[in-house]
């Protein structure tokens, strides 16, 4: 058996193990390591010099170029929680789902992604609004009596075509590629526009069905949400009544990171910050201890943007070795279009770290200078987004884990919604993409 075949060997045990491990409850970071040792034994490398080499480096590259980022979002999302605006969106939805009769759980349900859809695409990150959203979601459920495993419908407003699809997002999947294609966050706005308009169609489809079908079997809000429930109690937490604000008033802050990072050029991290500071100016009376507010929020960012470094550091790992290799020279010896070869690359590499960013930079730092020449970059750049959320929402995926153990769920309760909306129909949107794009359409 030749190096190559041995190195690949590896690559599958020990995503196998990261997988195993990650479902008993392991550190994600840990595991990165423990998974990186695997393939360096099966390839045959040197293991201080993979560790302190290939690992750390994309470790802190990682870090060096998105950290600010993460800090940013997760501040705006805090100051988006503590002012109200939230709060208020979600009371919004009630009142209109209260007023649609028979239709009432299926608005509230699609009311979620939609609140999810408004933050995300303003730049609050996707690993942090699940701490903004959950009481929202939880009051509202409760009231409806709809079943609290409806919560992962959220995945449709937070990593699919607010992520990667929409032209101008900010979020860290949108920005990834402009370093190695030279684009904008707005690249190829038409084919976007299409895309999201096929995913709004199929999400909004899948959770009709779901929630008439959940009517039909009676299903209740306690039949899953009595882990929740349970967590209140035993927190002591209460949902004060808060003032609702008016819409226009919580609509405000939401467009600035977009306008300032797309028609004026400002950096992501830094136009975050100006809509932080606007917020604040906005709601001050609403904040009670910013330095509470702001600390909170920081040392909450860590979490998530430490796990994906490490998810990027097993990846650079995973890329340096010959069996890596071979899956790349299998894909780009497949039939079919440079776009999509490229855009599977990304969905390999996402699902192997469990990270949809750590997959686009894996892919991309490898494979990003051999297809620049024979692609439309343009294309490349609104295809890998969501090539790189559907390949990254598998079971392993850390961000699920994360959301999971807050919202008292297991993945027998909840993975479905995200396989369905997350991986099936995001991965039939993104080869619908890359037809298009072979159209000519951008």
């Amino acid at each position: 058996m030749d190096t190559a075949t041995i190195s690949l060997m590896g690559i599958i045990v020990s995503t196998a193990v990261y997988i195993y491990l990650i479902f008993r409850g392991y550190n994600i970071w840990v595991l990165s390591l423990l998974a990186s040792v695997i393939v360096i034994l099966f390839s045959g490398g040197d293991m201080t010099k993979t560790l302190t080499g290939p690992f750390m480096t994309a470790f802190v590259a990682f870090a060096r170029s998105y950290f600010l980022l993460f800090l940013a979002s997760a501040i705006f999302g805090r100051f988006i929680g503590d002012s109200g605006v939230a709060y208020s969106l979600g009371k919004k939805i009630a009142d209109l789902a209260n007023k649609s009769g028979s239709q009432k759980k299926f608005v509230a349900c699609l009311g979620v992604p939609a609140i999810y859809a408004i933050l995300t695409y303003s730049g609050i990150s996707v690993f942090v609004v699940v701490f903004t959203m959950m009481y929202i979601v939880r009051d509202l459920y409760k009231e409806l009596d709809i079943p609290w495993h409806f919560y992962g419908f959220g995945i449709f407003g937070s990593a699919t075509f607010t992520t990667g699809m929409l032209p101008g997002s900010p979020q860290i999947q949108n920005l990834i590629p402009m370093k190695y294609f030279g684009t904008t966050p707005l690249a190829a706005p038409t084919l976007g526009i299409v895309m999201t308009g096929i995913m709004l169609i199929l999400g909004v489809a899948y959770m009709k069905y779901m929630v008439d079908r959940s009517i039909k079997r009676g299903e209740r809000y306690i039949d899953t949400g009595k882990g929740i429930e349970e967590y209140f109690a035993a927190s002591g937490i209460k949902q004060e009544a808060r003032v609702v604000h008016p819409l226009w008033k919580c609509l405000l802050p939401l467009p600035i990171p977009i306008v300032a990072m797309n028609y004026f050029q400002i950096d992501p991290a830094l136009s975050l910050a100006i809509a932080i500071v606007f917020t604040y100016l906005l709601f001050r009376a609403e904040f009670t201890n910013v330095k509470k507010s702001i600390n909170e929020a920081t040392t909450m960012c860590f979490a998530p943007v430490l796990s994906v470094c490490a998810a990027a550091g097993f990846g650079a790992v995973v890329a340096s070795t010959p069996g890596f290799k071979m899956i790349v020279t299998a894909l780009s010896s497949m039939p079919g279009p440079a776009t999509l070869q490229l855009a599977l690359a990304v969905a390999v590499g996402a699902g192997i770290a469990g990270s949809a960013s750590a997959g686009q930079t894996i892919a991309l730092d490898a494979l990003a200078k051999q297809y620049v020449p024979v692609v439309d970059v343009q294309i490349m750049h609104r295809l890998t987004g969501p090539a790189a959320c559907f390949g990254s929402l598998l079971p392993h995926n850390g961000a699920l884990f994360s959301a999971f153990a807050i919202l008292r769920l297991s993945h027998r309760e909840i993975y479905h919604h995200y396989f369905w909306i997350g991986v099936v129909l995001q991965g039939i949107v993104m080869v619908i993409g890359v037809f298009l794009g072979e159209l000519g359409i951008r």
